[in-house]
């Protein structure tokens, strides 16, 4: 009878798309005899050649039971662990795929996943107290705060150089005539520009965080994490997976965009019938990447047994978006402005139909009756929804 027992292993590599993992491995097979050193070949000739992902996935697993049955072994269990050690305490530490810096909850290490050292900066929130405090003062109502949420968001913050030249035409009506404009200009401007370091994942008020990020930086700088605060909010942190290379080209092309919609403002401003620009040249030079970590309340609270929900910076207190209550009373005003606002569309459609049948009268009352019927939906939307979003 063949003998039958367990081999463990336990060793870190890098994997190719270069994260630093430890990888367990528990197999029992028959026979037992070669069967460390074939284990142990796998894990030295494989892993270091596998991306992150199918070192995650059931590739690995596949790929070993298929290497111990063509070597005799019959594998009667595998069991593959694969985490992120501390490379300072060598604690364990469950990541994301998608995590590329991390904080060490254990010692407050901060670096990537391929092991180096990272300096980030942080923002330290101000009191419990001073976020309920100040969303009483909003909400001004008798409210009940249920659960309340502390993440620090991380935020690439780069300095950015713009200069920029455009050219384009636009078209104004003259009486019964269109008229075509030519403009040209330039925007010559240095700015803080931050983007949000998460991939696909939608952070509640997250841009009027990153504003008022932005206007905290002189008045009030972040600080260099150190290891003793890093320890104590790690767990808190959204942690960040956009690289600083990535950061730049997002920058890059936000602010580009930007300048475009800002060069189509340019062109005739709101009395402007079209718009096209036929030239735009930018040189964006974008320097000191910063990574600081934001710190963002989440509460929930309740108000006549609905649930709404709040989101306060943290690093002055001030409450950037929340889900108000409707009143009875702000219903039945959305109610009556819908109703005064379609029999006031209807009068002036009367007496317009009345006192002409020319082809733009005509013209003139379709569009009174459209907009008239667009107010009324849109008073009448207001007054059946759940609740108003406010934003500071």
């Amino acid at each position: 009878m063949s003998d039958s027992s367990e081999v463990k292993v336990l060793k870190s590599f890098t994997t190719s798309d270069g994260k630093l993992i430890y990888v367990s491995a528990v197999v029992k097979a028959e026979p037992f005899a070669g069967l460390r050193d074939a284990v142990e070949s796998f894990i030295e000739h494989f892993i270091p050649i596998m991306s992150y992902d199918e070192v995650l996935g059931d590739v690995l697993r596949k790929k070993m039971l298929e290497y111990l049955g063509e070597r005799g072994f019959s594998v009667k269990l595998l069991e593959i662990a694969v985490s992120y050690r501390c490379p300072v305490c060598s604690a364990s530490i469950d990541l994301t795929p998608e995590t590329v810096i991390y904080v060490c909850p254990y010692c407050g290490w901060a670096g990537d996943v391929k092991g180096s050292a990272k300096v980030l900066h942080v923002w330290p929130s101000v009191s419990y107290e001073t976020i309920v405090n100040n969303l009483r003062r909003v909400v001004r109502r008798r409210i009940k705060v249920g659960e309340s949420i502390l993440k620090y968001v991380p935020l690439w913050i780069v300095e950015a150089n713009v200069n920029v030249y455009y050219e384009g035409y636009y078209k104004v009506k003259r009486k019964k005539r269109y008229a075509t404009l030519s403009k040209s200009g330039w925007f010559r401007e240095k700015l803080a520009y931050p983007v949000i370091a998460r991939l696909n994942s939608e952070i509640f008020a997250g841009e009027e965080l990153k504003k008022i990020a932005i206007r905290s930086l002189t008045k009030l700088p972040p600080l260099p994490m150190d290891s003793s605060l890093g320890k104590t909010i790690a767990k808190q942190i959204l942690a960040p997976e956009i690289e600083e290379g990535e950061a730049l080209k997002y920058a890059r092309d936000e602010i580009e965009n930007f300048y475009i919609e800002k060069a189509l403002n340019e062109l005739g401003g709101k009395r402007a019938i079209e718009k096209k620009i036929t030239d735009f040249r930018a040189e964006i030079s974008l320097s000191n990447p910063m990574l600081v970590l934001v710190p963002l309340w989440i509460v929930v609270y309740k108000w006549q047994g609905s649930v709404y929900t709040a989101a306060v910076s943290g690093i002055d207190g001030k409450v950037l978006r929340v889900e108000l209550p409707l009143t009875i009373g702000k219903r039945l005003f959305y109610i009556a402005a819908a109703y005064f606002a379609a029999l006031a569309s209807g009068g002036i459609l009367e007496i317009l139909l009345r006192i002409s049948d020319s082809n733009d009268t005509f013209k003139l009352a379709l569009i009174i009756a459209v907009g008239g019927f667009i107010v009324t939906f849109s008073f009448l939307k207001n007054a059946f929804k759940e609740y108003e979003l406010w934003r500071g």
